[in-house]
C-alpha cells in the first residue's frame, strides 16, 4: 500500500462559526490538504467548499498549500451526502443524525 503525500482532516463542528474557523486555521497549520466536515456552521460559496443539499456535511479543499492538487470536481450531493472527486481519489463526506429512528437511517442508506 502507497502513502499518499496529502494530508486529510476529519471532524464535526457541531454548527459553530468558532470552530469553523479552527478548522481553517488548523488546515493553514498543520499543511492539511483536505477536510471533510459535518454539521458546518455554514458552507460558503466558493470552490473551495462543497456542501450537501442541507448543509449536514461538506469537503474543504486548501488549494494554497503547497504541492496541493487540482481543485477537486463535485460527483454528486444529496442530503446528507456529498462526493468528490479529488487527487485520483473519490471522497464522499456523510452525515446523519444518531438522534433520528432506525428506519429514517435505513431509508438514507437506501438513498446513499
Amino acid at each position: 500500500m502507497t502513502s499518499s503525500p496529502y494530508h486529510i482532516l476529519q471532524g464535526n463542528l457541531n454548527r459553530s462559526a468558532r470552530a469553523q474557523d479552527l478548522l481553517i486555521q488548523s488546515m493553514a497549520e498543520r499543511l492539511t490538504h483536505l477536510a471533510v466536515v459535518a454539521e458546518p456552521y455554514r458552507v460558503p460559496s466558493v470552490p473551495d467548499w462543497a456542501g450537501d443539499i442541507g448543509g449536514l456535511v461538506a469537503v474543504v479543499q486548501r488549494r494554497s498549500a503547497v504541492g496541493a492538487p487540482p481543485e477537486f470536481d463535485v460527483v454528486q450531493k444529496g442530503r446528507g451526502f456529498v462526493a468528490v472527486f479529488w487527487a485520483g481519489l473519490l471522497v464522499v463526506g456523510v452525515y446523519f443524525s444518531p438522534n433520528r429512528p432506525l428506519a429514517e437511517f435505513e431509508s438514507f442508506l437506501d438513498e446513499l
